[in-house]
């Protein structure tokens, strides 16, 4: 403020000089007569001192901001986006094939695929277990029921699939009543396949149960029409069919037969090994007719007994 005071006074000071200056005959030591005012010149040094000082702006610290130097975090590499998964095809239904007959008839027989399972009671004297399968009628398994639940279990080396027990009695007009139970491939339980609690026919029953994959037959005897608790068991004869290969894998609980890839039905056939009796078809498409795929099926069957087997590829892992 006191800067400005000081300016417009030099200013005032500097009109009026200019002003006594201008006068015609005026006096040069500045008084003026003409009008009987004197003017007294103002110089800068009769201004006070203090009128004269300026104030000095105290000068502002500039604060410079510390800079945090910023930590580096390493960026995850982006998550690359999965391939798509294709789909896997639809397997035809059976009904969309067209079965074409490959063979048929017998090879063997599936009893001699039988072992007795342990604790089987051995029979009496030389009437033992292995006369049942010794192809004659003459020779017999003999024992004595006393608690009339004996039970006799014969299993299999691989699951088979039986059409028809035949089983022959040794004593002739004999009644035996007793159950037949079989044990699936894939199970640990057995299930009654054949009541004969309540018999009525002697010397030769024919029991036709139809069933398979079968690893276990187990008979269950109570008593006889003669009511003296014996059993005396001629012969056994297995009427059915099993597969088996060395090339190929089998499971027979899932109804499978896995191959290296597709080939001919020729080929295809050589890798397996058919015991009992039967009829083979192969299920095609109509356009791979002679080419067992994955889209193929193995059908094997004889009389009521049928098994279904799906082709499917070896997985490599």
């Amino acid at each position: 403020m006191k800067k400005y005071l000081l300016v417009i006074l030099i200013s005032i000071a500097s009109v009026v000089a200019l002003a006594g200056c201008s006068d015609v005959g005026g006096d040069p030591s500045g008084e003026a007569t003409a009008t009987g005012m004197s003017i007294t010149t103002i110089s800068p040094t009769d201004v006070p001192e203090e009128t004269m000082a300026v104030t000095e702006v105290p000068a502002t610290e500039v604060v410079t901001p510390e800079v945090t130097p910023t930590e580096f975090v390493p960026t995850e590499p982006p998550t690359p986006t999965p391939e798509p998964t294709e789909e896997p095809t639809a397997r035809p239904s059976v009904d969309d094939l067209k079965f074409v007959k490959v063979t048929e008839g017998e090879n063997g027989t599936i009893r001699d695929l039988i072992t007795f399972a342990e604790g089987s009671p051995e029979g009496y004297k030389e009437h033992v277990l292995a006369n049942i399968f010794d192809h004659d009628d003459r020779t017999y398994w003999s024992y004595l029921n006393n608690d009339l639940n004996v039970e006799l279990e014969m299993q299999f080396s691989v699951p088979v699939y039986i059409y028809r027990l035949d089983n022959w009695w040794y004593t002739l007009n004999k009644v035996y009543f007793y159950n037949v139970s079989a044990r699936l491939s894939g199970s640990e339980e057995f299930v009654l396949v054949k009541d004969r609690s309540a018999n009525t026919t002697s010397d030769e029953t024919q029991d036709n149960i139809s069933v398979g994959p079968v690893e276990s037959v187990k008979y269950s005897f109570f008593d006889n029409s003669m009511l003296n608790r014996w059993v005396q068991f001629a012969e056994l004869y297995v009427i059915g069919f099993t597969v088996t290969s060395e090339t190929y894998e089998i499971d027979h609980a899932k109804g499978v037969i896995r191959i290296p890839g597709e080939t001919s039905q020729d080929e295809f056939m050589e890798g397996l090994t058919l015991m009992g009796s039967y009829k083979v078809s192969i299920g095609f498409l109509p356009d791979e007719k002679g080419t067992v795929s994955d889209s193929s099926v193995l059908r094997i069957s004889y009389k009521d007994v049928t098994a279904d087997f799906m082709i499917e590829y070896l997985r490599n892992d």
